[in-house]
């Protein structure tokens, strides 16, 4: 008797779920990215002709900007803002109408289930994230490496390597929670018929104001620590870090138990 069980393997699904949406984003974002590594390249070789550098530095001091100056940061601060938006819309709109859209019902027809396709679009969410986040970070030192480098030479102690992989965890929680509520926002309006928008616009109403309310006693909470000169840790951030995990964690937990509930796939 042919055995038609076949073993799961959620990796593997997650990992296909992971690719599609990852090549969704690419169309847009990789060229992007491209380009701005490209535009903030030539203005490295620019920074070579005397007069035209991106920063005048003279024994480490600021001296000025000339009006290539100017327009060589004008053009790099817009085409950063240009490559975050269309990031954070093309996660949006990739979640939108593959979930809640005409492809919807096209993709849950896939042998997949609510957890394998959230997990893998998060994941190619995040990981464009990151990607363009190192290539911020390149075109920066394309920009301002010799002074950027030359500061952290003479810093007494350097960065050390807690206070890196901190700001790093700080990093991907962020992320997680932003594309989650994102999920979140989009599966609470599917709960109703008509008024969708105002549901988003309510809901992220909410997570904003309990978030601030948070953010204003963490803050009150840092200035007593302060002003009480106890010694400011790693663990004095700690709060602030498992809060947003808290809120991203909700809010895929509510997008899960919605999408399990409307497509009924497990």
């Amino acid at each position: 008797m042919l055995n038609t069980l076949q073993k799961r393997n959620p990796v593997e699904r997650t990992g296909k779920i992971f690719k599609y949406s990852f090549m969704q984003y690419a169309r847009v974002l990789l060229p992007l990215s491209i380009a701005i590594l490209a535009v903030t390249f030539v203005f490295c070789i620019f920074s070579f002709i005397p007069g035209a550098s991106i920063l005048d530095f003279k024994d480490n001091e600021f001296t000025g900007l000339n009006l290539v100056n100017v327009i060589m940061m004008s053009v790099t601060y817009i085409f950063f803002v240009t490559v975050s938006i269309c990031t954070l819309v093309m996660i949006n709109r990739n979640i939108k109408n593959s979930y809640f859209g005409d492809e919807a019902y096209l993709r849950m027809t896939l042998p997949v289930t609510i957890g394998e396709h959230m997990a893998g679009t998060v994941l190619s969410s995040m990981v464009w994230y990151i990607l363009l986040g190192i290539v911020s970070v390149i075109s920066l030192l394309f920009l301002f490496g010799n002074p950027i480098i030359t500061h952290i030479k003479e810093l007494e102690f350097g960065i050390p390597i807690k206070y890196v992989l901190m700001f790093l965890l700080y990093w991907i929680i962020s992320l997680f929670t932003l594309v989650s509520v994102i999920f979140l926002l989009h599966s609470l309006a599917s709960l109703v018929h008509k008024g969708k928008m105002a549901v988003k616009i309510g809901s992220l109403i909410g997570i904003l104001v309990i978030f601030e309310v948070f953010m204003i006693q963490f803050t009150r909470y840092r200035v007593a620590r302060i002003v009480q000169s106890e010694n400011v840790s790693l663990g004095f951030y700690w709060p602030c870090i498992c809060f947003i995990a808290i809120i991203g964690i909700l809010s895929y937990a509510g997008s899960y138990l919605i999408l399990k509930k409307k497509y009924n796939l497990e």
